[in-house]
């Protein structure tokens, strides 16, 4: 698939699922259904990284950091990658945190974790300084976990996080 909207042109070889804006407004990046992440320069409209074989199946989640040093992937693949920006590099693959399709990553406002969701009804707190799961809740009834923005204080109140 080809697009080009405000002057930006970008081919994707299948749909894209996700994208997300760098905190610092440097960065977009987008997850896609070819299992790839492209990382886009938000001042020259180009694709400066392409990530591949970090996913084995649709990326379906991707969120940066606040300070947009850390991007966090999810997908398809039951996987959650941290990914150093500016060094265009692997940080840590969690392949054995879920057990089904990453719905949701999402970093708390100073940096400090890592939120991951999935359909298989947990949430998991992870320690970006240590890499550790932290924290986690099961069961939880909603069915499909979406965590957003607004509910971020409520979550890490409830599990005693702060």
């Amino acid at each position: 698939y080809q697009r080009r909207v405000h002057g930006l042109t970008l081919t994707f070889i299948e749909w894209v699922w996700t994208v997300a804006f760098s905190g610092d407004g440097k960065y977009l990046a987008s997850g896609s259904a070819d299992k790839t992440i492209s990382l886009i320069d938000i001042a020259s409209l180009t694709r400066v990284h392409q990530f591949n074989g970090y996913h084995t199946d649709y990326v379906l989640t991707v969120n940066f950091s606040a300070d947009g040093k850390y991007l966090a992937t999810g997908g398809m693949d039951n996987r959650v990658n941290l990914i150093l920006v500016e060094q265009r590099q692997l940080l840590k693959a969690f392949t054995d945190i879920h057990q089904e399709s990453v719905s949701t990553v999402l970093f708390s406002p100073n940096g400090k974790y890592l939120i991951t969701g999935s359909t298989d009804l947990s949430v998991k707190i992870i320690d970006v300084s240590s890499q550790q799961v932290v924290k986690q809740l099961t069961n939880v009834s909603t069915g499909k976990i979406q965590t957003y923005s607004c509910y971020l204080g409520v979550i890490l109140s409830l599990i005693h996080i702060s």
